[in-house]
């Protein structure tokens, strides 16, 4: 790619403008670019693999095999796309927890099956109104069975959702804005050079405005906190239908 123009977005996120055209891995003797396929009348619709980027230079976004997605400076002003520096910060973790009623009382008791860690949560900070009665590992489930007295009339069976608070914790966070969880599993976009590369990661607890990264990213790593799932899109749009991004 030719040297582009630097833009700095609200939020510190820094792109390029660039020419269109290979990326210097494939811009080898011989190699021709989008715009030389789309001059000598080749279909240009390539695979992600054969290292080609899939728009022309005067196109709002394209991709580059190798590198990720770049967007114009209009295109990604309109979608307003901000990042922010993922760093280790206090995490006080919320949890949803859902219990179903198996003895009306008085006292209503409800029952659920939990992850230790939330077991360990409703133990210590039990919601108002909830006492915990018991807490007792189920091997065969390989989870912790709470069982929960509410100060409130419950019928039979009927389903209660409580949210619970764990213990302060540091760990590595980003906004929950820059996560997006699909059937392939949860990602984000991490800026890097003048690119936004898409990376997968596991995330674990999150206190409904962070949410900690347990494998995947790196502290000091410069995520895009906005527009995602439309950054997604319009990465789909470039290798899946490998045309240009309108």
């Amino acid at each position: 790619m030719s040297p582009g123009r630097a833009i700095v977005f609200a939020g510190g996120l820094a792109l390029a403008v660039g020419h269109a055209g290979c990326s210097p891995e494939s811009a080898s003797p011989g190699a021709e670019s989008t715009e030389a396929h789309a001059e000598h009348g080749h279909d240009h619709e390539h695979g992600a693999a054969d290292g080609h980027e899939y728009a022309a230079g005067d196109a709002p976004a394209r991709f580059v095999a190798g590198h990720g997605l770049q967007l114009a400076e209009p295109t990604a002003r309109a979608l307003g796309v901000q990042s922010e520096v993922a760093s280790r910060r206090t995490l006080t973790p919320r949890f949803e927890l859902t219990a179903t009623v198996f003895d009306p009382g008085p006292p209503a008791q409800a029952s659920a099956l939990v992850p230790a860690e939330l077991a360990q949560a409703v133990s210590r900070h039990a919601p108002s109104g909830v006492s915990v009665l018991a807490v007792r590992e189920d091997a065969s489930a390989g989870r912790t069975e709470v069982v929960l007295a509410l100060s409130n009339p419950r019928p039979l069976g009927a389903v209660i959702a409580l949210t619970v608070e764990g213990a302060a914790r540091p760990a590595l966070a980003v906004p929950a804005a820059a996560t997006l969880r699909t059937a392939t599993g949860t990602f984000l976009f991490v800026v890097e050079d003048d690119f936004l590369v898409r990376r997968a990661v596991e995330t674990g607890a999150s206190d409904g405005e962070w949410v900690e990264v347990v494998r995947g990213l790196d502290a000091g790593a410069r995520v895009v906190t906005s527009a995602v799932e439309e950054l997604w899109l319009t990465e789909l749009r470039l290798t899946k239908g490998g045309g240009h991004s309108h």
